[in-house]
């Protein structure tokens, strides 16, 4: 019976806990503001959602992530879920 006690307050106790999120960021889609600067991974990408879109993108070498700015227009960022 003790076992038992034992063993259910640690499952209690474990489901509790949750999950983690993943290094790579949220895996929502976002609908980008003009001037604010988002980070971006591997595997997202960026959709246009307007012809006269223009977007800053910086990226360092050996990086695994950018940053991008919506300079004019309206664009979304797909995550990689």
């Amino acid at each position: 019976m003790k076992k038992i006690l034992i063993f259910i307050t640690s499952m209690i106790f474990l489901v509790g806990c949750g999950g983690g999120s993943s290094s790579s960021g949220s895996s929502k889609d976002v609908t980008m503001s003009i001037g604010q600067p988002y980070t971006v991974y591997s595997g997202n990408k960026i959709v246009k959602n307007a012809e006269e879109t223009h977007v800053q993108v910086t990226h360092i070498d050996g990086e695994s992530k950018s940053t991008v700015v919506l300079v004019e227009g309206n664009a979304t960022i797909i995550r990689k879920p």
